[in-house]
């Protein structure tokens, strides 16, 4: 039992090692604020551990870690928008930026808009948009996401001119 265990926790620890920038990342486009990040964060950090023992390896394991990711996250946003729904109306929700504190006011600018537009997508191109900025191959994004390879090719290509168009108003 204890070197399933021991096991179990070096599983986890190499995942986390190789996904956490990753599900940062993603926790930064469904949070408004770096306190809000890091609990939704938490969040996905729990519900992999609560989940890895029933990884089936289906999937690949990166795939599986960013579909958990991204149904917690989603599942964040809708709980979000429900309470806000009776309280009050949001404007202007400003996102954290994914870049360093280091780079050049312009590029951290830069990426603040771009996370401003993304924010304004529905939930699957949002997704879309997310793993094709983390370099997720299209069949893998087809596979989280739950459509055809060819769909979402077509949808990156819209997206990126969706974003493109909305990058160009943001910086005028």
């Amino acid at each position: 039992m204890e070197n399933a265990i021991k096991s179990l926790q070096e599983q986890f620890t190499e995942l986390l090692a190789e996904n956490k920038e990753r599900i940062l990342r993603l926790c930064s486009a469904y949070s408004r604020s770096h306190g809000e990040r890091q609990d939704l964060f938490q969040e996905v950090l729990f519900q992999l551990w609560r989940s890895l023992p029933g990884f089936n390896q289906q999937a690949a394991l990166s795939t599986w870690v960013y579909r958990v990711a991204l149904n917690v996250c989603i599942r964040h946003s809708l709980q979000r928008s429900k309470r806000n729904k009776y309280f009050h109306s949001l404007k202007g929700i400003d996102f954290p930026i994914a870049g360093t504190r280091d780079d050049p006011i312009e590029k951290q600018e830069e990426v603040k808009f771009l996370y401003q537009c993304i924010s304004r997508l529905n939930e699957i191109d949002k997704t879309i948009v997310l793993l094709y900025l983390e370099d997720v191959p299209q069949q893998e994004i087809a596979d989280i996401v739950g459509i055809s390879a060819s769909n979402v090719g077509v949808r990156i290509h819209r997206l990126k001119k969706a974003l493109f168009n909305c990058l160009q108003e943001k910086m005028r």
